[in-house]
């Protein structure tokens, strides 16, 4: 039941839904408001945004083949080039308007690992003033007993690990700089820590599994290994390919009858452990339409504003979804979802300005798009 009305409402992913939080009026009144104009999706949406993705550094002490950042070192003109900086906590502040009716905040790798800056945990307490739901994604590189304990002191409610394999020899290719000992003693104590503390702290800990067309069958293995780390859930994603070089290695390339079934089994396997699995979707539902531009904002270092958290830049994008063909894979230049900039506008400006309006517009087939949101794969779940 409590599943069912999660769904219905969209208020978070995996994660539980901490109705404590809803307790203060601005945020009540703003969920419910939601929830009321939620189907109709309205082109100036009478709320503000439930849901917040933020990134607090693009540093990063791991250097994978697949990762965005080599979207940035290579394509220069497009994307500005790769910037290294850390999110300052008087930055964050410029959102203490939209605080007050945001549900939940997750501080995301984006460009870098969260915990590069030094301004983490201030960030964290400066959040944790308007009681917001808190959850954030590392490597587990720089986590030590110090941090996962300051995680449940600050009451941090969802961490989600990016663990792509249980092989450590293709971990360590993966994630080039990665200890894999280090990221399975790290989990391992989270879930120490989240067992002693969970009658007093609901805390969901995750892995992230990204497939690829080298490791896909690897999923079922891989659960035998979540189980025995003592995680509850695995996010499971699909290879988002941002330069030629890793095109061999979309897990589009593998045949749906082979995803088919080892998705099945996967599945199987994963109730028969006790695991929560998140897998991509198959196929292709020609009615939906992304909820992003209606739900929730992502937001950048250096201020910029954005519907969706894969399309932050103008870039060359290499799949996509034809209303005709179906998924195809054609490189293709599309254009960034940035509504604005936060560090130069008011925050509550930004969520119904002209720009998120041409996006919804176009999404609801008022207009042209005027964004890649059209053939986006993401929204009809493949990714």
């Amino acid at each position: 039941m409590i599943n069912a009305i999660k769904n219905y409402f969209q208020i978070d992913g995996a994660s539980q839904v901490d109705w404590k939080k809803f307790a203060y009026p601005k945020r009540f009144y703003n969920a419910l408001k939601y929830v009321h104009y939620r189907k109709s999706m309205p082109v100036e949406a009478p709320y503000y945004p439930l849901t917040v993705m933020l990134e607090v550094s693009t540093f990063c002490n791991f250097k994978c083949p697949a990762c965005e950042r080599e979207l940035y070192k290579k394509d220069v003109a497009s994307t500005g080039g790769l910037f290294k900086e850390n999110v300052k906590l008087e930055e964050i502040k410029r959102l203490s308007a939209l605080l007050p009716y945001v549900y939940s905040v997750y501080l995301v790798a984006g460009l870098g690992e969260p915990f590069i800056n030094k301004d983490f945990w201030p960030i964290v307490s400066f959040l944790k003033s308007f009681d917001v739901k808190i959850g954030y994604f590392t490597n587990a590189s720089l986590l030590d007993e110090e941090k996962i304990a300051e995680t449940f002191r600050r009451r941090i409610n969802t961490v989600l690990i990016s663990m792509d394999t249980h092989e450590r020899s293709k971990y360590e290719m993966v994630k080039e700089g990665a200890d894999f000992d280090h990221t399975v003693s790290m989990i391992k104590l989270f879930a120490d820590y989240k067992k002693r503390f969970s009658s007093t702290h609901p805390f969901h800990l995750g892995l992230n599994y990204i497939f690829r067309a080298d490791n896909y069958a690897d999923i079922l293995p891989y659960l035998d290994f979540v189980k025995e780390l003592g995680v509850e859930y695995v996010h499971c994603s699909s290879l988002i390919v941002h330069v030629d070089e890793t095109r061999d290695f979309s897990f589009f390339k593998v045949p749906v009858e082979k995803k088919t079934k080892v998705f099945e089994e996967a599945r199987k396997k994963a109730a028969s452990l006790g695991i929560g699995l998140r897998l991509p979707n198959l196929e292709i539902d020609r009615n939906t339409r992304c909820c992003y531009p209606w739900h929730g904002i992502s937001v950048f270092k250096g201020g910029d504003v954005a519907t969706c958290p894969y399309f932050r830049t103008n870039r060359d994008f290499y799949y996509h979804v034809e209303r005709d063909s179906g998924l195809i894979e054609d490189k293709r230049f599309v254009k960034n979802t940035v509504i604005g900039n936060y560090l130069k506008e008011n925050i509550l400006d930004i969520w119904n300005n002209e720009r998120i309006k041409q996006i919804r517009r176009g999404e609801l087939k008022l207009e042209p798009h005027a964004s890649p949101c059209d053939a986006c794969y993401y929204k009809f779940l493949l990714h």
